[in-house]
């Protein structure tokens, strides 16, 4: 969680604002890479914010204007998506090369000046150990501050003796384990899934139509109904009879909980409300 979030961006955006801790004899104005400053840092950050459509919803939290609320609690989550997500393609042209090139590559360079060595951070170093410690202590998710600050917020939410704190922390720490070996030992135990609401129809597989849906059917677009029935005659032996009326589903939920928006009802908002999860060129 730190070592690819908060470490990372505590060393470069420093570097790429010209703020870095430096020497007397290495100004920040010989920095070629210290270009997000002034009007260019205003724009960075807007372009950050004007991403947030383009962002899936299942990806949670979208970051804020960086220029805005870098020193007001930027969220672990959000420069992981700005880190990995959204600077290299808004930096690209603006961070210029090799730079750009290095920090795709996670790559920092001290160009041979001992007064710039201190711009190589442990962080850096600590990741090309990363995928050797896969072998020795599993994959990083089993140890990751996330996991742990989950666990520790769900645990504190069931704590119902607070004279007896820790006790009973334990207790509920114990009580968990039990449950999560019984359900791995035996699955049938697990609860089931919370019913489908009012007005759905469960399409089997983990698919379901969810609301809104039209109140009556529909005629389709002549480029619509032919990409239909190209797709029923494909399936189906003789289609060239079916009625192309349809009945529109405002979402559709997948195997994997998350739900797929058609463009039928999100047009209907302002951009700055959607969350676009895909974008298909037909």
């Amino acid at each position: 969680m730190h070592l690819g979030t908060f470490n990372l961006l505590d060393l470069l955006v420093p570097l790429w604002q010209g703020v870095f801790n430096h020497k007397k004899n290495d100004p920040p104005s010989n920095w070629p890479w210290a270009i997000l400053h002034s009007d260019t840092w205003e724009t960075h950050g807007r372009d950050i914010t004007a991403a947030t459509p383009f962002l899936p919803g299942s990806f949670d939290q979208p970051p804020h204007n960086i220029a805005k609320k870098i020193n007001s609690g930027y969220k672990a989550w959000e420069w992981l998506l700005y880190l990995y997500g959204l600077a290299p393609a808004l930096l690209y042209g603006v961070l210029l090369e090799p730079y750009y090139s290095h920090f795709c590559k996670l790559a920092l360079y001290y160009q041979g000046r001992v007064d710039q060595l201190h711009f190589c951070w442990q962080s850096i170093h600590a990741l090309l150990h990363l995928t050797a410690e896969v072998t020795r202590i599993g994959p990083p998710v089993c140890s990751s501050q996330w996991t742990m600050e989950y666990t520790i917020r769900n645990l504190g939410k069931e704590i119902r003796q607070p004279s007896n704190l820790y006790a009973n922390l334990s207790q509920c720490g114990l009580l968990r384990c039990q449950v999560n070996t019984l359900i791995a030992m035996i699955p049938d135990l697990d609860p089931p899934s919370p019913p489908l609401p009012c007005g759905t129809i469960d399409l089997g597989q983990g698919y379901a139509l969810l609301c809104a849906q039209d109140r009556y059917n529909c005629l389709m677009c002549p480029h619509e109904a032919g990409a239909l029935l190209h797709y029923l005659r494909s399936m189906v032996a003789d289609g060239t009879n079916w009625c192309l009326k349809v009945t529109r589903w405002a979402h559709l939920q997948l195997p994997n909980g998350q739900v797929a928006r058609s463009w039928w009802k999100e047009a209907l908002k302002p951009l700055g409300k959607c969350r676009m999860a895909h974008n298909m060129k037909v």
